[in-house]
């Protein structure tokens, strides 16, 4: 068992629960991370329990990692919809138990959806708080999984149903956005069990980027560069960017599009092959965030086509902190319209994407002015400093005696 000198009473020992591969490269598995290691260095002894896999060259400092055993059949790394994942979260469910009583965990902090039904198998033996942070609701997320006008309506049933189940089974609900609040009081939750905390970011792991190494490896000199980083899942809109590049070449005939994900490709390359613009298209597998750094350093103007978020795109706090100018539609968040450094388009409207684009290239003094503004907005607005105040206070009601 670990003894840490600086355990205190005003400490907790706590059994993060992340169904996911971690570390990985993207934005929940971040998310769990930084959250995770900024506790620790409170002096709280934190435990993440997750699955199998995880990847290297990520700091970890300070938290103490718990892998289910092996499983061969799954080898996926990034987030996503799998049939295999039911297996691994069962087994995640044993490998918490252990956690719990090996280590006399204080409570349980789950994020996403499978962590908390884990969590949930744990309660009946031991009935410690658990903690969920509502990465997302499956109401809005499930349907863009699927194709099928059918398919849709079944997966939003069903996303519904366990809106309005898992929820409510929680000790207290840490939210990401208030439009995701509403809907968790509109499924039920009391609202003296919700807390909303904006994601937090540590803005300097984005500075300091060798921009020029990366266009030197791609064969690049002065051609403008835009960026992606992130998932391709559907729900991400990535066909827009595929459009948004055919809709830009006839205005900027020079331009490159990075695309700086871990999912599977093939889709989109089917897609970009279709609309004539493969060639002006990097696809990259990110080896770490220090390589993230490089590629965002490297890039003119990035770009969320993502329609709506419920939640929070933490990969707008990415890029802003990279001090890029970011084009955007408007649903992403509620008032994006006024962040310094964030360009938004009306949701869906492509041409004027591109136009707005082609400015910012024409303008590159204008744009980085107000991109570096964005970034000291979300050095100020999103440090982990008052989030993790915010969540020690939630930790500190649900065990007064910690």
């Amino acid at each position: 068992m670990i003894t840490d000198p600086g355990y205190t009473r005003n400490s907790f020992r706590i059994a993060m629960v992340a169904a996911c591969p971690f570390p990985a490269a993207f934005a929940s598995s971040g998310l769990i991370r930084e959250l995770s290691i900024e506790l620790a260095r409170r002096g709280h002894e934190v435990h993440v329990v997750t699955y199998h896999l995880g990847l290297t060259g990520f700091n970890t400092d300070g938290i103490v990692i718990h892998r289910i055993p092996p499983v061969p059949f799954y080898r996926k790394k990034s987030s996503g919809l799998s049939f295999g994942k039911p297996i691994l979260d069962l087994i995640l469910a044993g490998k918490l138990l252990q956690v719990i009583r090996r280590y006399n965990i204080d409570l349980i902090h789950a994020h996403n959806y499978e962590a908390p039904a884990a969590a949930l198998l744990a309660r009946p033996l031991h009935r410690i708080p658990i903690v969920y942070h509502a990465h997302n609701t499956l109401r809005h997320e499930l349907p863009s999984y699927f194709s099928s006008t059918i398919a849709q309506s079944i997966a939003q049933r069903a996303g519904r149903i366990l809106d309005l189940t898992i929820p409510r089974t929680m000790d207290h609900i840490i939210t990401l956005s208030r439009p995701q609040t509403e809907y968790l009081m509109h499924c039920g939750v009391d609202p003296e069990r919700i807390t909303l905390i904006e994601p937090a970011i540590n803005a300097s792991a984005f500075q300091g980027g060798d921009g020029e190494r990366v266009r030197r490896s791609l064969g690049l000199e002065r051609e403008p560069l835009l960026i992606y980083t992130g998932g391709l899942q559907p729900y991400q809109n990535c066909h827009a960017l595929i459009d948004l590049l055919a809709t830009l070449l006839p205005l900027v005939p020079s331009a490159v599009m990075i695309i700086l994900a871990r999912s599977s490709r093939a889709d989109l390359e089917q897609y970009a092959l279709r609309r004539g613009v493969l060639d002006h298209i990097r696809f990259v597998h990110p080896g770490c965030l220090a390589e993230e750094r490089d590629y965002l350093a490297a890039a003119d103007i990035a770009v969320l086509p993502r329609l709506h978020c419920i939640g929070f795109p933490v990969k707008l706090l990415n890029y802003l902190a990279a001090a890029r100018p970011v084009v955007c539609f408007e649903g992403i968040t509620e008032d994006v319209g006024t962040w310094p450094g964030l360009h938004p388009i009306k949701a869906g409207d492509i041409n004027q994407m591109a136009r707005t684009v082609q400015e910012l290239l024409e303008h590159p003094s204008r744009a980085l002015s107000e991109a570096e503004l964005g970034r000291q907005m979300i050095v100020e607005r999103f440090s982990w400093t008052d989030k993790i105040d915010a969540i020690e206070a939630i930790y500190r009601r649900l065990c007064p005696t910690g």
